[in-house]
């Protein structure tokens, strides 16, 4: 398994990943939603590289977020890469707009087809990647779309959807984020 590296030490990629659906906790513990493509596009991909060497946190019920709040739990969990699906009800882009403030990479995940938005071209165009289930969905203006299909229940059988999470995480973070200020997202509030 590949570490990354900045300057020639080691790092920790911190990924948020933002919902609309509900996400609790099951009768084991873990995470879990009703919503299969939540659970395919990012309950499994984060839980299998939170047990590697990434640090995900995952968030559910964004359809009406304090940003306030939302802003200072990014800082202090020191947040480097929000992923973001659209939402059906309400608009994503506050939140986009918000991570995009305090530095963080956003990708947008389209899953397997949610291009209805009227605010799509909006969000593609905040958005450092757009992700997809497969090529069958059409983002107009995404500058770097990536396929990265659903894992499948088995887990055995994710390893090539996490790999491409992955690697479309590395190749991120090799560049500055689109659209972000000066802000240095690895100060955390609670150190001040």
């Amino acid at each position: 398994m590949p570490i990354m590296y900045l300057f020639g030490h080691p790092m920790t990629l911190r990924i948020a990943w933002f919902n609309e659906t509900p996400i609790q906790p099951d009768a084991k513990g873990q995470l879990a939603s009703e919503d299969a493509q939540v659970r395919q596009r990012c309950l499994m991909p984060a839980r299998t590289l939170e047990n590697a060497d990434m640090e995900c946190s995952v968030f559910g019920n964004m359809s009406d977020p304090d940003l306030t709040h939302v802003s200072h739990l990014l800082q202090k969990l020191r947040t480097q890469i929000v992923v973001l699906r659209p939402f059906a009800g309400t608009s994503g882009l506050p939140l986009m707009r918000t991570a995009k403030h305090l530095g963080c990479y956003v990708v947008l995940d389209l899953g397997d087809g949610q291009t209805e938005q009227p605010e799509l071209e909006q969000l593609v165009a905040l958005a450092d990647y757009v992700v997809a289930a497969d090529a069958t969905v059409q983002a107009s203006g995404a500058h770097k779309l990536v396929i990265i299909p659903d894992c499948p229940p088995d887990a055995l059988q994710h390893a090539g959807a996490v790999q491409a999470w992955r690697d479309m995480f590395a190749e991120l973070v090799k560049t500055p984020p689109l659209c972000a200020n000066n802000n240095n997202p690895d100060i955390a509030q609670d150190d001040a």
